[in-house]
């Protein structure tokens, strides 16, 4: 590939040589170092290429070989001027875009970040940004093993990080760390304890020592199931306890409803706004006059690209709304009903395992708000692990 630009800079001729003697022809060529290449027979003729500045050479070696030489085709720079010449613009327009495509390839247009799940982009670029990587960047001013070293400092959540740059575009990889859960594993001895207040119903040991019977009242934290165990000669020993302690339980729950409540509707008056961002430099399009409480805006970036390739110019765009607010006023009624979907709702997602002996409801008015209390009581798991530390 640059030798093929090279000739089209110095610029090069395709050429046809007829007669019977090519052989000699290319012999004396070779012996004058002038350089040909892509030959190839076409009927009884030769065709060939070589450079504009040596086809000169080449017509008293015809003469000697007994050949004809005769050009074909023209290549490359020099003749591109040479054909424009008296058309300065083209050639100028040319010259400016070359350097224009020179200039920008020595920054970063576009960064990348791959293989994150918990950390967001956002937060990930700030970082880069921070560090000196962002559009419109010096590419020589970037320090790769120090940016790398730099940004898994400051994102702690990160297992593997690594700057790739091609050209113009970075591509930032990123592993993060696999965060366990804190659970015992069945390989470490461990106690059950109680995670909430309540009366002992029934328990079922698979592993340890009972230290409850049911009807005893225990309180969050208390031992349930001990992990250490007497074997038949008296010794004690360190398990892994496993098993279930289920008890009455008793939960307390509040839902609130304002009964004024402020409601609001589109006007139908919509403004939209834009504004260009290239390199970090922002440039509005339109008029960027401060709005007030009675809109509502909805936002969306887009950045240009070129085939699958991000440019370094986003376009961010506003819709903004007005609306008109109003007072909806409710009935004590009509709020409790509120809150009692909503009390429903939490049945529904946060008690599903629990079993509901009893609940009792309690509505109140207070200060222009209906409030729902609302008391359980249950039966429920309410053993808890936790590893015996050994000093």
């Amino acid at each position: 590939m640059i030798l093929k630009f090279i000739r089209w800079l110095l610029g090069y001729v395709q050429f046809i040589v007829r007669g019977n003697f090519k052989e000699i022809f290319i012999n004396l060529a070779t012996k004058e170092k002038i350089n040909l290449w892509d030959m190839k027979r076409e009927n009884e003729n030769l065709i060939s290429k070589t450079f504009a500045s040596d086809y000169k050479k080449l017509h008293p070696i015809a003469k000697k070989s007994g050949v004809r030489v005769r050009l074909q085709k023209k290549y490359g720079l020099p003749f591109f001027i040479f054909r424009y010449r008296k058309r300065l613009g083209i050639i100028a327009g040319t010259a400016v875009c070359a350097i224009v495509l020179y200039t920008l390839s020595l920054y970063v247009w576009n960064i990348e970040v791959t293989g994150n799940n918990l950390l967001s982009k956002e937060e990930i670029l700030c970082v880069m940004k921070d560090l000196g990587v962002s559009p419109g960047s010096l590419r020589s001013r970037i320090d790769v093993p120090i940016v790398q070293q730099n940004a898994m400092l400051k994102l702690p959540n990160t297992a593997w990080l690594s700057v790739n740059m091609q050209g113009s575009y970075v591509n930032v990889a990123i592993k993060e760390k696999i965060s366990t859960p804190e659970i015992v594993t069945k390989d470490k001895p461990c106690n059950i304890k109680a995670a909430i207040d309540g009366q002992v119903e029934r328990i079922e040991t698979y592993k340890g020592t009972a230290s409850v019977t049911p009807g005893d009242a225990v309180i969050k934290g208390q031992l349930l199931i001990s992990g250490i165990v007497e074997d038949a000669n008296g010794c004690n020993a360190f398990v892994h306890s496993d098993g279930k302690v289920f008890a009455q339980t008793k939960r307390q729950y509040t839902e609130k409803v304002e009964l004024s409540q402020i409601t609001s509707k589109d006007t139908g008056k919509v403004i939209k706004r834009y504004r260009i961002k290239i390199f970090g430099l922002e440039i509005p399009i339109n008029s960027w006059k401060q709005m007030d409480e009675t809109y509502r805006a909805e936002v969306w970036n887009n950045t240009l690209k070129i085939g699958k390739t991000e440019l370094p110019v986003i376009v961010h765009g506003e819709t903004w709304y007005e609306q008109e607010f109003s007072e909806k006023i409710l009935t004590y009624e009509e709020a409790l009903s509120e809150a009692k979907e909503k009390v429903n709702e939490m049945e529904q997602n946060d008690m599903k395992d629990k079993k509901i002996l009893r609940k009792e409801e309690n509505a109140r008015e207070e200060n222009g708000v209906c409030y729902l209390d609302v008391e359980y009581k249950c039966i429920e798991d309410i053993s808890e692990r936790e590893e015996i530390i050994f000093e």
